[in-house]
Order: structure tokens, then sequence, then C-alpha cells
């Protein structure tokens, strides 16, 4: 939780919120402050991503670099984007947590890539827990999972090489990139595009 004291006992001359910071009072305490603050658009647009960019480039003086980071990604999105299939293809985010697989649903940042990507989530809720029988039985035909591969155990990895014989791809994310929806954003988008769709 936020606390207006310690944040205001550094001095800031800017606070900046995400979309989802709270709660609402505390929030509007920081306003009342006399501090500047701003509050960014929830990052589940490309274009909020690059408004986001934008605003924080206007409010620290830094607007020419932030035309540049837009300009920049919208050339990696433009790219991205063609590597794109033309209909939904089903498929899934998990994340590896706590030696199992849990589901990234609706309201997740691995949902809005799943979306930037054109692959219809199977998945409605988050942290749902995948055992190893409903892998088996997934109809997705693409699996991101945010972990590296080496951290699977050995009955997890006999089962993603069963699905790949079945003509699934999975493919293993950075938890890191997961969270890329900033300046970085377009070349991750890029990255991800390639390797789901087969270009190396």
């Amino acid at each position: 939780m936020l606390n207006l004291e310690g944040v205001l006992s550094m001095n800031p001359t800017l606070i900046i919120f995400d979309a989802d910071s709270g709660p609402a009072q505390t929030i509007q305490q920081f306003k009342e402050s006399g501090i500047k603050t701003i509050t960014l658009n929830r990052p589940d647009t490309i274009n909020n991503i690059l408004r986001n960019i934008n605003t924080i480039g206007k409010e620290t003086g830094k607007s020419q670099l932030a035309e540049k980071l837009v300009y920049s990604n919208k050339l990696d999105i433009k790219k991205a984007q063609k590597l794109l299939p033309h209909h939904e293809i089903p498929g899934m985010f998990l994340m590896f947590r706590n030696d199992t697989l849990v589901t990234l649903g609706s309201n997740s940042l691995g949902n809005n890539w799943l979306k930037y990507l054109n692959i219809k989530n199977l998945n409605k809720v988050s942290n749902t827990k995948v055992n190893k029988e409903s892998l088996l039985k997934t109809q997705a035909k693409i699996i991101l999972i945010a972990s590296e591969e080496k951290k699977m155990s050995d009955s997890y990895k006999k089962i993603f090489n069963l699905l790949k014989k079945n003509g699934t791809k999975i493919i293993f994310v950075p938890v890191l990139d997961i969270e890329k929806s900033g300046s970085s954003f377009g070349q991750t988008y890029y990255k991800l595009s390639k390797v789901i769709y087969g270009i190396n």
C-alpha cells in the first residue's frame, strides 16, 4: 500500500501512478500534496502504451526523446504485425510459480500479449493451477510459458515434448519480457512474433 509520508519524505518532483495504483483515497492525497502527479493509461492496447511513453516524455521534459522512442516502437510494431496470422489461434499463457504452472487469465499482462499476438486466450481466470492431465487434453495450438525451460521438471518436459509432436508450439518467455509495456515494447513484440510464427 502506498504511504504518503514515506514517499513525500524523498522530496519527489513528479509522481507517476499506473492505472491500477491505489487505494483511490491515497492517490487523491498525493494529488492534493502540491507535487505534480500523472496517472498512466492501462497498457491493454498498443495505442495506450505509446501514449504513456509520450506522457512521461512530456512531463519529464524529454518530449523529443519520447517521440523518437514512439517512432522506433511503431517500426517494430509494424514489422511484428506483418507476421501475425489473419485469424485468432487458440492458445494460453502460463506462468511457472512455486514448482507448478498457473494460468494468466483475461485481466493479466499475459492476456494483453496474447491479444497483441492474435492468440485467443483459452483461460479466463488467472492463478488456476494447471495439472499435467489437463495439459495433454488442451486445445491450445500455442502455449507461452513465463519461465525458463531449464526450470521445468522432467515430467513437464515430457508432456511438452508430446504436445510438440502433436503440433502445439511451446514458447518459453522470460518473465521480464511480459512486463515490457514501455519504451522497449516494440522490440519485445517483434521478437515474440518472430519466435512464435516461425521466422528466425
